[in-house]
């Protein structure tokens, strides 16, 4: 789904060079570096809608051999107005973006017009344009979390592993990408606390990175640190040797030294099948799955009140960690 730019590595380049005219090696690098201006996420993202979209088109009786504009135009009104009911104004809005996107990139006009812009306006009447915000995770939160005994049913690893998971992100401030896209190699923990190494992030799309502190708590029992190391000793997670992290000359992500995924440490929070640990990463869904399942037990004792779990999502640690920083006016 994300478009290759052979051309922009240093050997590739080269190679392209001695076989290509000027112009079209001029050509060829301008394009791969429009390719780079839309995050790998993105580019993802345009083609999973774009599939969708192309699916309704065949649906429709479009041949693939050719393309008609203004047939695209009206089926992508259809196609809007069809999902009105299932999906939220800004989906309706990225569907467009993207499929826009795909068309204009292939050398066509874009496929909005005056109807498309008020089919829009109208969906954003009917159904708001406000996302529905989700909950915050406070103090009081994390505490009753921490003091819960581990249900029955669940598996120690999970538990160890989401509460892990859990005081990372709330403590660091950090994103739930932020947080599922940890290495091993970019966990170091010292006398003052855990230094992390979070190497890309939402606002930080040409990947600098930056360095965050987590301090080391006095009471193991809610400290970051201490839940982390658990969870590390338990699923026999360390950096090992041979680490690819920090190396030069990458040509996956062309920075001046490597900060893709290390395949030889591996995920810092990884998936569990029964009690073994696997190599995959966690998702999005995991974290929220947990952070779910640790509410669902609070609303049992009666902790917080029936339905508090619907309105946990991964976006409630941050917002929680700095909910509460900004009340303690910590800067």
């Amino acid at each position: 789904a994300v478009p290759e730019t052979v051309l922009l590595t240093r050997k590739g380049g080269v190679k392209a060079a001695a076989v290509m005219s000027l112009e079209v090696y001029v050509s060829a690098v301008r394009s791969d570096l429009r390719v780079l201006a839309r995050a790998p996420n993105t580019w993802r993202g345009y083609a999973a809608w774009w599939n969708l979209y192309e699916g309704w088109l065949r649906h429709r009786g479009m041949p693939r051999s050719e393309f008609n504009h203004e047939l695209a135009r009206e089926e992508l009104k259809n196609l809007v107005s069809l999902l009105v009911w299932k999906y939220a104004y800004s989906t309706l809005q990225m569907l467009v973006s993207a499929v826009n996107a795909v068309v204009q990139d292939a050398g066509y006009d874009t496929l909005r017009d005056r109807e498309l812009t008020d089919i829009l306006k109208g969906v954003a009447n009917h159904k708001g344009k406000t996302p529905r915000k989700k909950m915050a995770i406070l103090p009081n939160h994390v505490r009753e979390i921490l003091d819960l005994k581990k249900p029955s049913d669940v598996r120690t690893a999970h538990w160890v592993r989401n509460l892990a998971v859990m005081l990372l992100g709330w403590y660091g401030f950090l994103r739930v990408m932020e947080v599922i896209g940890l290495d091993t190699c970019d966990v170091a923990i010292t006398e003052d606390g855990l230094m992390l190494h979070i190497r890309f992030a939402k606002a930080d799309q040409s990947k600098e990175g930056r360095f965050t502190l987590i301090q080391q708590g006095e009471d193991t029992s809610y400290c970051p640190v201490a839940r982390l190391r658990t969870w590390m000793k338990m699923a026999g997670i360390e950096k090992r040797g041979g680490c690819t992290k920090g190396r030069t000359g990458c040509k996956e992500c062309r920075r001046p030294k490597c900060v893709c995924d290390c395949g030889v440490c591996g995920a810092l929070f990884r998936k569990l099948k029964w009690v073994q640990v696997c190599a995959g990463r966690l998702t999005h869904s995991d974290v929220s799955r947990g952070l779910k399942r640790f509410f669902a037990e609070l609303e049992r004792t009666g902790a917080v009140e029936v339905g508090t779990l619907h309105d946990v999502s991964g976006i409630s640690m941050r917002a929680g960690g700095v909910t509460s920083a900004a009340a303690l006016d910590i800067g």
